[in-house]
């Protein structure tokens, strides 16, 4: 009888996932759940229809496109894409890079207004963002025989966020009426290193800026459409900028080249 029970659960829990996951993202931002395992996480995420990825067979390389068109084509259809031009006017590229991240969060030095940041240590020894940036600098500038590493972290300090996006705007792709969720989400690492395959849990879709170098990614579809739809990848270039739902597609990246990635991206709404 007890397994009856514990079946019953299950299906109950699956056939209402959607409503669970809305609630727990509601819930979990106020930091006052304990955060699911990714495996539970992704049991949890609702079935998808698959027509979105049905004939799909390449990432779609885009520039000079208006934000009806992006709307009506990429923004909510859970199609990726690439937008080519869409940092003309940034000085990010020109002030972004380890060192400026280093002192900037030096200067604002203040670990209660980063104690709920995310940090994402892959497969690196860093403990901290504070350790990242302790690194020696021969190893930070990707010196040849140091040891590689590859970081991610959310930033939630408003005084940071301020002087970031001091030097990159809305990317003008963007539908007039959808606004960038305030929290930046930085990556960075060096050729060779990149996030493992997983499916994030943010509720939104999201762009991200390639910065500095080029990196490569590996685009899987939701399980219950991997008979129909195809694996996709695509090099992202310093300059553009991917467009993606990385709550419906599974994805990896690899730094590839021979130099340091830095990304910069946000959730949209």
């Amino acid at each position: 009888m007890k397994y009856l029970f514990y079946l019953s659960i299950i299906l109950i829990l699956l056939n209402n996932r959607s409503n669970i996951m809305q609630l727990y993202r509601s819930y979990s931002q106020s930091k006052c759940l304990i955060p699911l395992p990714d495996i539970l996480q992704n049991a949890l995420v609702p079935a998808n229809d698959c027509n979105f990825c049905i004939n799909l067979t390449r990432i779609d390389r885009v520039h000079s496109i208006n934000p009806e068109i992006f709307s009506q084509r990429y923004a909510y259809t859970k199609v990726p894409v690439v937008i080519t031009d869409a940092m003309v006017n940034w000085s990010a590229p020109h002030v972004f890079n380890f060192d400026f991240f280093k002192r900037l969060y030096h200067d604002h030095h203040d670990h209660r207004k980063r104690k709920n940041c995310q940090f994402f240590p892959y497969r690196t020894e860093f403990r901290s963002l504070d350790e990242v940036f302790e690194m020696h600098p021969l190893r930070s500038n990707y010196t040849p025989g140091t040891k590689p590493w590859y970081i991610g972290w959310s930033n939630c300090d408003y005084r940071i966020a301020n002087e970031i996006r001091s030097h990159y705007t809305k990317p003008y792709f963007l539908p007039a009426n959808s606004e960038s969720i305030r929290t930046d989400w930085i990556f960075m690492g060096t050729p060779d290193c990149g996030a493992h395959m997983h499916i994030d849990h943010v509720g939104r879709p999201s762009w991200q800026a390639q910065i500095k170098g080029t990196k490569r990614w590996f685009l899987e579809p939701p399980l219950e459409c991997y008979p129909e739809c195809l694996d996709l990848t695509i090099d992202v270039k310093q300059g553009d900028i991917i467009v993606l739902d990385t709550n419906i597609w599974y994805h990896k990246t690899l730094i590839i080249g021979d130099k340091i990635s830095l990304t910069i991206g946000a959730e949209y709404d």
